[in-house]
């Protein structure tokens, strides 16, 4: 059975943390939704305008994005890289 994308929650026990994360998903929508209409503007008209909306949507869109799921590249570190050796 296929399953939709999982909304990450900072607790899972947190139902305040889901209740906050789900009423961000219409203002987020909202940010994807003009970030496609100034990207479509942009190509249609070349007006540096619908280019400078798109980038600020698209910014906004991905810090939202950013915190809604949990995503900080400066905390995420790889995992150490295992030593090469013989393949069992």
């Amino acid at each position: 059975m296929a399953r939709g994308p999982v909304l990450f929650i900072h607790q899972p026990e947190c139902h305040t943390c889901a209740a906050r994360s789900l009423s961000r998903l219409p203002q987020l929508a909202g940010l994807l939704q003009q970030q496609g209409k100034s990207l479509e503007k942009f190509r249609e008209t070349g007006v540096a305008d619908h280019g400078k909306k798109y980038e600020a949507a698209r910014q906004e869109a991905w810090n939202e994005l950013k915190e809604l799921l949990d995503l900080d590249p400066k905390v995420v570190t790889a995992p150490e890289p295992k030593p090469a050796g013989k393949k069992p």
